[in-house]
């Protein structure tokens, strides 16, 4: 967190984004679902027997989330980097934490490229950069619409 905190205050212009839903994005693997189980009573009354279910992505709040979610991360740097600037791989490893990305360009011209790229290598692996933030509001005008 610190590493992410202190290139992120590097240089004078400031890109934040999220990764939309990632934690639902992530697949648990069919022999780890029994520890991701649940109970979940029908019309809320415990007097009848409960429905089992297991969940099959990642949910939000278990205490292996995160470290499940930044292990996807860095598995999209080492299988899609090598398609994009080396740039692009090095900020996926280096610059989220979490979900959360918090990276620094020099100037407007600079930001093109991590934005372009990083949305295309996270959409590789069914990610979704969303909620970006910039404190130069000309970077925000080279954002996808969507």
């Amino acid at each position: 967190m610190v590493g992410v905190l202190l290139r992120f205050r590097r240089e004078s212009v400031a890109l934040v984004a999220d990764i939309e839903s990632m934690f639902h994005q992530v697949y648990v693997a069919r022999r780890d679902r029994n520890c991701l189980r649940l109970l979940w009573w029908p019309g809320g009354g415990i007097s009848k027997d409960p429905v089992i279910y297991r969940m099959k992505v990642d949910l939000f709040g278990a205490t292996s989330s995160p470290s499940c979610a930044t292990f996807c991360l860095r598995r999209v740097a080492k299988d899609f980097g090598a398609e994009f600037e080396p740039v692009i791989a090095s900020t996926v490893k280096r610059s989220f934490y979490v979900d959360d990305l918090l990276a620094s360009v020099p100037d407007v011209e600079n930001a093109k490229i991590p934005i372009n790229g990083l949305c295309s290598i996270l959409h590789k692996a069914g990610f979704h950069l969303t909620k970006w933030l910039s404190n130069c509001p000309e970077v925000l005008q080279h954002l996808p619409q969507d």
